[in-house]
């Protein structure tokens, strides 16, 4: 931020990158719109945004030496707790020196990752709202879609449980949680507020089985996760793009601008 720069209402100022302290001052500036264009937005976790245009967006994301080494130093602080321990250091007041470096280089690390995923979001979402007067998005309930699967009582044998796939809704929710969906939407929304776009949510029910081109709706249609194609039309498209068209279609309908 610059110093001649008003602070707007969502200005966050970092300190020394481990303090933040929030301004509020004033209503926040219109951005200038370089275009006047309506697209849709579909969230997944293949592509992060797939855009009724035919773009995909993908948030960055850690990378194996990244992760490996938060593991590595997490593994080490593990260590240096039970040394502390044994010690007799049993509160984060008694840890040693090596313990607080390597906690200082964990945080770091970390920070470096949150820090550059937030530019990837804030980058996109000023793009999109400076771009189009109307984006469309599909309701999603995250809170409910990331939740654990209910343990399966086995009737035979009392006392165990059946295979109830937490491991892979475990999976799908990291996958769901890591692209940041709720925090895109909202900074999108505050974007568009600014610049007195419009940002329309619609109902997600079927919006990736349903035929864009002829509104057919079959599970069928969707023949694997990047593959769409119609039964009945034969139409075929990338599956997450045939859904941010009906996205885009269904907010068109609802704002009365037509069909997409």
């Amino acid at each position: 931020m610059r110093v001649s720069q008003p602070i707007r209402p969502y200005t966050s100022v970092h300190v020394d990158w481990t303090h933040r302290s929030l301004v509020f001052v004033n209503m926040p500036l219109p951005l200038p719109r370089t275009g006047d264009g309506v697209i849709g937005i579909d969230r997944g976790c293949v592509h992060t945004l797939a855009s009724s245009n035919g773009t995909f967006m993908d948030m960055p994301k850690p990378s194996k030496a990244e992760l490996k080494r938060l593991k590595y130093l997490q593994r080490r602080m593990a260590c240096q707790d039970r040394t502390n321990e044994a010690r007799g250091g049993k509160t984060a007041k008694l840890a040693s020196k090596r313990r607080r470096k390597t906690l200082s280089e964990f945080n770091a690390l970390q920070g470096y990752i949150v820090r550059r995923r937030n530019d990837w979001i804030e980058k996109t979402t000023t793009r999109l709202a400076r771009e189009n007067i109307l984006v469309a998005m599909e309701d999603l309930d995250v809170q409910a879609m990331t939740k654990r699967p209910k343990p399966r009582p086995d009737p035979a044998k009392p006392g165990q449980y059946l295979h109830n796939g937490a491991k892979a809704k475990a999976g799908l929710n990291r996958s769901i949680l890591s692209n940041n969906w709720n925090r895109l939407m909202k900074r999108l929304q505050d974007k568009m507020d600014a610049n007195g776009g419009n940002l329309v949510i619609v109902p997600a029910a079927y919006t990736s089985r349903t035929c864009h081109q002829c509104g057919n709706v079959a599970s069928e249609n969707r023949e694997s996760q990047a593959v769409f194609h119609c039964v009945k039309c034969g139409y075929e498209a990338n599956a997450d793009v045939n859904a941010a068209m009906n996205i885009l279609s269904r907010a068109l309908a609802k704002t009365g601008g037509g069909t997409a």
